[in-house]
């Protein structure tokens, strides 16, 4: 294996690029795991090589080998932290399945996990076992991936359904030039909450940045619900910046069809170094769709 490999393989198994690991455990008992995004995932040779190692499946390569280049790294790395996190959810979707009296010789396992291939969903989201729910966010330099088992009662009521991750750059004064796109993304009562409590111009444009993650978060949590577009304005919270680097988003759903439903959603977001990181579940007793199926899209106008 070329070094360049060896060195990307040895910080896989180290601890998360990621300090937020142990706050989204506690939102609904999922794992998140990270992957570093390099050059060595983008061309063939390393892309067989991940595939020789087990950190990538033979089908997931041949889905990225037909991948503009730059596109391949941030794939591979995304499917790379997938694999780790679902490796770690194991012991926690045999708990569940065991405590709801369910045949567990056919969930995952370290030896199963090297024979699937987690493709793409129709909605573009990771094709996953019905056990467990997962999802990826990556940017540049970095991809992040969230899973936890399927049909977990939570602690805050209802059965886990859907998770939802997001992973954005924080803001720096040259951010600051750009214009900002807080019409586009805020309700007209969120854009009184950030302007009335945002300390200057980096902290407003910083609480817009962490409303943008936490609803990106939410829209991956719901959409096997309603399963179509969702603007921005569907979705109202109230971020709780007071509390400093993290903290819970109360989250009020404004779609009409899950009006009169019991799906709920529950959201938090995490400062991290360089990176805001936001995560979000959703409940429900049933896993039925209420909304029509639509081809995969934009969010906002902006791609998920």
């Amino acid at each position: 294996m070329p070094e360049r490999m060896r060195h990307h393989e040895a910080s896989l198994a180290g601890p998360s690029r990621l300090a937020s690991a142990p706050l989204l455990t506690q939102l609904g008992g999922s794992v998140l795991r990270s992957a570093p995004v390099d050059d060595a995932l983008m061309s063939d040779a390393g892309i067989r090589a991940l595939v020789e190692a087990g950190h990538l499946h033979g089908d997931e390569a041949e889905l990225a080998l037909a991948m503009p280049e730059g596109r391949r790294g941030t794939f591979v790395a995304g499917r790379m932290a997938l694999r780790h996190a679902m490796r770690d959810a194991i012991p926690m979707a045999t708990e569940t399945a065991t405590a709801k009296g369910a045949e567990t010789s056919g969930l995952l396992s370290d030896a199963s996990l090297r024979h699937m291939a987690f493709l793409r969903t129709a909605r573009g989201g990771p094709q996953l076992p019905s056990a467990v729910t997962g999802s990826v966010s990556h940017k540049r330099t970095l991809a992040l991936a969230a899973i936890a088992p399927r049909h977990r009662r939570v602690p805050e009521g209802g059965l886990l359904q859907h998770v939802g991750v997001d992973l954005e750059r924080r803001p720096t004064t040259d951010d600051l030039r750009r214009p900002s796109i807080a019409r586009r993304i805020l309700t007209p009562q969120e854009i009184v909450w950030v302007q009335a409590r945002a300390t200057d111009p980096l902290h407003e444009r910083e609480a817009l940045l962490i409303h943008f993650a936490v609803k990106e978060a939410i829209y991956k949590a719901i959409d096997p619900f309603v399963h179509r577009y969702v603007r921005f304005t569907e979705v109202e919270l109230e971020l709780p910046f007071e509390s400093g680097d993290r903290g819970e988003a109360p989250v009020q759903l404004l779609l009409p069809e899950l009006r009169d439903t019991d799906i709920a959603v529950r959201a938090q977001w995490h400062l991290d170094g360089d990176w805001i990181v936001a995560t979000a579940f959703s409940t429900s007793e049933s896993d039925a769709q209420v909304g029509p199926g639509t081809a995969p899209g934009s969010i906002g106008g902006l791609t998920r």
